[in-house]
């Protein structure tokens, strides 16, 4: 685990490089050259949303969703790093408790039993969904919860 201070230099370095990564997107051209550049962009800017987002949730007490003591110094670094994202236009979205349906563009790692569910529901986000300008970049990876076996 990170203390708070390799966390916050962590932070930084993603700050950076959601700054340079704006930059690139500027900088890319309409040419072929220029697509293979965005795909690149894409995929890097997908990837930090991914990490960023995983760390951020270890900010967070899973059981009471309020941010741990020692992470609240270091925490206004990750909200600075999500905001950059969304200045360019980076959504990053979390699919846990939506109901499921089979049309989704998710990618579903598995399927769990729970008894107690009368719908299927997305039980846990692996990896987000990421969109860059209303286009979808990095296709979310989920865990589904079907309704279990009904006992009398």
């Amino acid at each position: 685990m990170l203390d708070a201070e390799e966390l916050r230099a962590f932070t930084e370095k993603l700050s950076d490089l959601v700054r340079e990564m704006a930059r690139l997107h500027q900088a890319v051209g309409t040419s072929q050259r220029g697509e293979v550049e965005q795909v690149a962009v894409d995929n890097a800017l997908a990837q930090l949303a991914t990490n960023a987002w995983r760390a951020k949730r270890r900010m967070v007490n899973p059981e009471t969703g309020e941010i741990k003591d020692e992470m609240k110094r270091v925490y206004r670094y990750m909200d600075g790093i999500f905001n950059c994202l969304e200045d360019i236009g980076v959504e990053i979205i979390d699919e846990t408790g939506r109901l499921f349906d089979s049309g989704m563009a998710l990618k579903v790692i598995s399927f769990e039993q729970i008894t107690g569910l009368s719908q299927e529901e997305i039980r846990e986000t692996v990896k987000p969904t990421v969109r860059r300008g209303g286009r979808r970049i990095q296709m979310g990876e989920v865990i589904v919860g079907t309704p279990g076996p009904v006992t009398f």
